[in-house]
C-alpha cells in the first residue's frame, strides 16, 4: 500500500524559521563562552607544568569553538534550505491552482 505525502509549503516555511532559533541560541551560548575564556587570560602560567597544561586546553578550546561554529552554520543551511524548498512549493501549488 503506498502511503499519501502532503508536503505544505507553509509548514517548509515554518520549520525553515524555528531551526533559527536553536542556532541562535547556541550562537550566543558560544559568544559568551568565548567571552569568558579570553576573560581568563592565560591563567595556567608560563612553568613547565604550565606549558604543558596550555598544550592541552588551547586545541581543546579550539575545537569546541570550531564545533560549535558547524552546528550554529549546519543549522542556518538547513534553516535556508527549508525556506527554498517551502518557496519552490509555494510556486508549485500556486501554478497547480490554475
Amino acid at each position: 500500500m503506498t502511503e499519501t505525502i502532503i508536503i505544505d509549503a507553509d509548514q517548509l516555511a515554518l520549520v525553515a524559521k524555528e531551526l533559527k532559533i536553536p542556532a541562535a541560541t547556541v550562537r550566543d551560548a558560544v559568544l559568551t563562552f568565548n567571552k569568558n575564556s579570553a576573560a581568563l587570560g592565560a591563567p595556567w602560567g608560563n612553568d613547565e607544568l604550565g606549558k604543558k597544561w596550555a598544550e592541552i586546553y588551547v586545541p581543546g578550546v579550539e575545537g569546541v569553538q570550531s564545533s560549535f561554529k558547524t552546528i550554529v552554520d549546519s543549522l542556518l543551511k538547513l534553516s535556508d534550505d527549508f525556506a527554498k524548498m517551502g518557496h519552490i512549493y509555494h510556486i508549485v501549488e500556486k501554478g497547480n491552482s490554475r
